[in-house]
């Protein structure tokens, strides 16, 4: 009895003792994220090395780092520009990201995240059909990840196959509207204007077929907020009051027919729509600030999520390849859509 007794003390001490190093390598953990948002990489670096002593089984410690080494040579859409011009680059620390990147995601192969990462990494040190390779058999399982498909595309075009990264980014814009007004599609759009007009076109085709097919308020949704991105407002009007006709719960609809009748001088009208959007998201900072823009008097509650957002938009970042998500269309948040109004 007293073996047995001393056997569960020795486990529950045991447990206690782990749950301590796990509480240990969380707190160090926060401490990278924390520097990584102050842009101190090496700081970040090492922070993560301590917390990988502590968990050498979490991928995400990997990750991390090879995200730091990546922050501290600047990697910016730049580097990704001088790639497609077949430019030399001059970077210090790829090696090191690249090694981390890539344990990452031989440890965990899958979770996208750890693929996208690694696959710009081979980019980056000029492998990019290796990265092609790695990204491609996720579809169609992973079709809903934009930094994938991104990636992907980015890839078929730094390889010259022109095609398929067109097709690559025709299902971005079609899954994910909002990237028509992204940097990362003004990109684009300087590198092969031809290319941007046809990805536009061939996604509204994509989402207009879909809503013929199964007058899903979504797509009518997404429809409506590529029209409204490209500027034929009375067709995005006629979708966006389609999708909360439909499913009025959608709040985003609302805001941009608030945008649409704000443009047509009726404030009082683009008012009432930004309040409902808001009314059915109250952490969207969109119709908030427009609200705000309007007379309402919600500023302090405007600064507070500004502030909070902008606090995960750095979390994010530092888990996604250098300083060149933040032109990423999944990445590049409302916030951004907001400061550039």
């Amino acid at each position: 009895m007293k073996i047995k007794r001393l056997l569960i003390i020795m486990t529950v001490c045991a447990a206690c003792l782990y749950v301590c190093v796990m509480q240990i390598s969380f707190v160090i953990a926060d401490k990278s994220a924390r520097s990584c948002s102050d842009s101190n990489g090496l700081e970040a670096v090492n922070a993560n090395m301590v917390a990988l002593q502590y968990n050498r089984y979490n991928p995400l410690y990997r990750l991390n780092i090879g995200c730091n080494y990546a922050a501290v040579d600047s990697l910016t859409p730049d580097v990704f520009q001088s790639l497609i011009n077949g430019d030399s680059l001059q970077l210090h620390y790829i090696d090191s990201s690249y090694a981390y990147m890539k344990a990452a995601y031989w440890m965990y192969p899958e979770e996208p995240v750890f693929a996208v990462n690694y696959a710009l990494a081979e980019i980056v040190k000029g492998d990019t059909y290796s990265a092609v390779d790695a990204l491609k058999r996720y579809l169609p399982v992973e079709d809903n990840s934009c930094e994938l498909l991104c990636v992907l595309g980015l890839g078929y075009e730094i390889i010259g196959v022109y095609s398929l990264a067109s097709d690559i980014y025709t299902r971005v814009i079609s899954y994910f509207p909002e990237v028509s007004g992204s940097h990362f599609f003004a990109d684009l759009q300087s590198r092969d204007s031809l290319m941007a007009v046809s990805i536009i076109d061939g996604a509204i085709d994509n989402l207009q077929a879909q809503f013929e097919k199964t007058e899903d308020p979504i797509v009518a949704a997404k429809l409506g907020k590529l029209l409204y991105e490209t500027g034929d407002f009375d067709r995005a009007e006629k979708y966006l009051l389609s999708a909360v006709g439909d499913l009025p719960s959608l709040n985003r609809p609302w805001y941009y027919l608030g945008l649409i009748r704000e443009m047509k001088g009726e404030e009082e009208e683009a008012l009432a729509y930004y309040k409902r959007s808001y009314s059915l998201d109250n952490s969207d900072i969109l119709p908030l600030s427009k609200m705000v823009s309007c007379g309402e008097p919600y500023q302090d509650l405007l600064d507070y999520l500004i502030q909070n957002k902008m606090s995960n938009q750095s979390h994010r970042i530092s888990r996604l390849f250098g300083g060149y998500t933040l032109r990423y269309p999944y990445i590049v948040s409302d916030l951004e859509q907001y400061f550039s109004r």
